[in-house]
């Protein structure tokens, strides 16, 4: 039997440890290049790209096309 139901359907918000709503971060997907290709280290899974490396991405996906 099922004892605890959960409703995918309704709207929740992500709490912190200590009980204070998330904030919602805007990702944006601007394409794929490997992380050598805007000089990221191999060792990083998550981070905001820097200026530099935006315009790399930028030049990396016009080549690309």
């Amino acid at each position: 039997m099922i004892r605890d139901l959960h409703n995918s359907n309704k709207p929740s918000i992500q709490l912190t440890l200590a009980g204070d709503k998330l904030i919602e971060e805007g990702f944006f997907l601007l394409g794929f290049a490997k992380g050598e290709d805007l000089q990221i280290e191999r060792s990083v899974w998550f981070m905001p790209l820097s200026t530099e490396q935006i315009d790399l991405l930028n030049k990396f996906l016009k080549e690309q096309l």
